[in-house]
């Protein structure tokens, strides 16, 4: 009889280990796909860009530099026109939170954005990814623009 709770004990921390390994997996591969993201933008490489997005993924902004703050939504693809090769994007993350369960994941990435090397704005980033095929791919992103307080965006220990 002892032996038998040994070997459910064993079972159980060993399913409960592969668990918890496997979503520290799928963390990691979020968060790579939000680096590769990033870089992707600053490229401005469209056939990157495509492939991270899943069809008809939407963008969502919240804009409190304006009084009163506004929102507004687009199509991810609709952004993959507009790119300009002159000006030079560049997106930083401050910090990671990521989020994954069964398929799913939510990423929060307070970041900070510069244009041709000058700063725009700061503000958090929420992407929204789904698993496909064994793959991430981003279903949404929510993000706002702010001008001021963007060292409060990082939590401090």
């Amino acid at each position: 009889m002892l032996n038998k709770f040994f070997l459910l004990v064993f079972l159980w921390v060993g399913f409960n280990g592969l668990a918890q390994e496997t979503m520290l997996t799928d963390q990691a591969e979020v968060k790579n796909k939000v680096n590769a993201f990033f870089t992707a933008l600053e490229k401005q490489d469209t056939l990157i860009l495509k492939n991270l997005w899943f069809g008809e993924g939407q963008v969502w902004t919240i804009n409190n530099t304006t009084s009163p703050m506004t929102h507004s939504m687009r199509f991810f693809k609709d952004d993959l026109k507009s790119f300009d090769p002159k000006t030079i994007l560049q997106e930083r993350a401050l910090d990671y939170e990521i989020k994954v369960h069964k398929g799913m994941a939510m990423a929060w990435i307070p970041y900070d954005f510069h244009i041709n090397g000058e700063f725009s704005h700061c503000g958090v980033d929420i992407f929204s990814l789904i698993k496909i095929d064994n793959d991430w791919k981003f279903i949404s992103a929510s993000y706002t623009v702010e001008k001021t307080e963007c060292d409060d965006l990082v939590a401090k220990p």
